[in-house]
């Protein structure tokens, strides 16, 4: 059995991390919610949420 891609959502607290989760997992990802700038540097493949709300998720980063 192949290991799941793995996702890191970036929390920012200003976007709807349920639905990018649930997205994440129908294309057969692991999604991994984080905040910590390491893990976020790691990762393979990040997606920063917020639709409209690019301003406050950079000045939260």
């Amino acid at each position: 059995m192949s290991e799941k891609p793995r996702l890191v959502i970036v929390e920012t607290g200003v976007a709807n991390l349920a639905s990018v989760r649930a997205l994440a997992e129908r294309l057969g990802m692991e999604p991994v919610v984080s905040a910590d700038p390491e893990e976020v540097i790691r990762a393979r493949t990040v997606i920063l949420p917020g639709v409209g709300a690019f301003g406050p998720a950079m000045q939260k980063l």
